[in-house]
């Protein structure tokens, strides 16, 4: 990968103007709560051989987190952190290339601690809760594919992923993500579909 992939995690061109340098490999980047962006970021940090660590996060779709490319086989899962949640999260930093945390309520001063210590070890810290200066990236439905007058099943939904250098456009399915789908605005304000088949996930 040369020099520039060992300083970030390289992303599928249709998400360069989001990422126009790429998905930094050390630091903390702040994310809206969306469920299917955590499963897309942890899925291309994973096919290039990240190890994992997910602390804190309870409830979650590990279908869709599979289908973006996380590899289980590198993956630590800690639900329940207790009252250990600052030594598990350094010693995480120290052994991991990214992690995604929820629930761990930080003071200013332990975010930024953890910040340098992620930049100091090249680790990458993915969370929905930091009040300190992080990239925002934020990520919404858009559009879904499959229905008609309210009938029909999801067969796929596209999503806007937008940070501060630009919108792109992404769509997932059964199979898991296309990075080749066409922009698409949305034709009315989307609802969750009661679908067996593909539910809407933010």
């Amino acid at each position: 990968m040369g020099e520039l992939g060992e300083l970030v995690f390289l992303v599928p061109s249709s998400l360069k103007a989001v990422f126009p340098y790429g998905l930094s490999k050390s630091g903390v980047l702040r994310i809206s709560d969306s469920h299917i962006l955590k499963a897309l970021l942890l899925g291309i940090a994973s096919k290039q051989g990240a190890w994992v660590a997910i602390l804190g996060a309870k409830n979650l779709g590990w279908d869709v987190f599979f289908k973006s490319g996380l590899d289980r086989n590198r993956l630590i899962y800690v639900p329940d952190l207790d009252h250990f949640a600052p030594q598990i999260l350094f010693a995480a930093i120290d052994g991991c290339d990214i992690l995604l945390i929820e629930g761990i309520v930080l003071s200013q001063r332990e975010e930024r601690k953890v910040a340098k210590r992620a930049r100091l070890k090249n680790t990458l810290v993915i969370t929905t809760e930091w009040k300190t200066n992080s990239f925002l990236v934020d990520c919404n439905p858009c559009r879904v594919h499959g229905l008609c007058q309210g009938r029909g099943h999801i067969q796929e939904i596209t999503y806007r992923v937008s940070s501060r250098y630009g919108d792109s456009f992404v769509a997932f399915n059964e199979s898991g993500w296309d990075f080749d789908c066409k922009k698409q605005e949305p034709r009315k304000t989307l609802k969750a579909s009661s679908s067996k088949k593909l539910m809407v996930v933010r």
